[in-house]
């Protein structure tokens, strides 16, 4: 694995049908992203890399049998959550992509919060930032 000392790899997994694709996940997905972003200095490059680990993420969760199934009519994870992003089951692939959607986002110094969220954290997350903003910067 590449250690990249001055770096941080955050996540946040979502496992609402069961704990077994998000614990795989977080075990492995950023071993995967460091890999593929060995050498890689362009933005394109970097953008390219990071499909390419949860795609081999994907991979390799499939051959332990992660599974997405019809359930009333609606795909869903371990039968519970409707998704259009997963890692899963390869014959539904036409259907729930592995592939994440990707942003180059230059940080900056006045830049106070960069917030990475599942979509059920996503709204609690906005919350909580516009409350603190709200009581700073209040007249």
């Amino acid at each position: 694995m590449v250690v990249w000392p001055e770096k941080g790899f955050f996540g946040v997994y979502d496992g609402h049908g069961g704990s077994k694709a998000a614990e795989f996940v977080a075990e492995n997905l950023h071993k995967n992203m460091f890999q593929k972003l060995e050498n890689r200095l362009e933005n394109i490059a970097k953008q390219d890399a990071i499909r390419e680990a949860y795609l081999k993420t994907d991979k390799e969760f499939l051959k332990l049998g992660g599974y997405v199934e019809l359930h009333r009519g609606a795909w869903r994870v371990h039968g519970v959550l409707s998704v259009s992003r997963s890692i899963g089951d390869a014959h539904l692939k036409d259907w729930v992509l592995a592939e994440p959607d990707t942003r180059i986002l230059a940080l900056t110094p006045d830049m106070e919060y960069l917030v990475l969220a599942s979509d059920g954290l996503w709204e609690e997350a906005l919350t909580v930032v516009r409350l603190k903003n709200s009581a700073v910067y209040s007249p």
